[in-house]
């Protein structure tokens, strides 16, 4: 059963700053599937690069994709956040940014 949902906040930039996508792939492999849900949260990406996070929960069984804000209005982590524990249903959440990567043996210990 799971137990905690990552909540991993974001906004993918209109051109391609880093390997944001590719660093939430990572992320996705990392969690462990039979302990977590995760997540994301797109609060304002831009509709030119919506479809780059569209496949994330057809990839995997555990991902989810929730869209809130808007691209004119600033990012807010902490608004992004707030909506992530909303959308949430499991009884603990946590918050995993897309700069910390990590080993699946730590989200186990977690």
């Amino acid at each position: 059963m799971t137990m905690i949902t990552a909540i991993i906040p974001l906004r993918l930039a209109t051109e391609p700053l880093y390997d944001e996508i590719e660093r939430l792939d990572r992320i996705c492999r990392s969690i462990p599937s039979d302990e977590f849900r995760i997540l994301i949260v797109d609060y304002g990406t831009h509709h030119s690069r919506v479809s780059e996070l569209a496949d994330f929960p057809t990839r995997y069984d555990n991902v989810q994709v929730a869209r809130t804000g808007d691209p004119s209005d600033p990012f807010s982590i902490g608004a992004a956040r707030d909506y992530g524990v909303q959308m949430a249903e499991t009884p603990v959440v946590m918050f995993h940014d897309l700069d910390f990567l990590c080993e699946t043996e730590t989200d186990r210990d977690i």
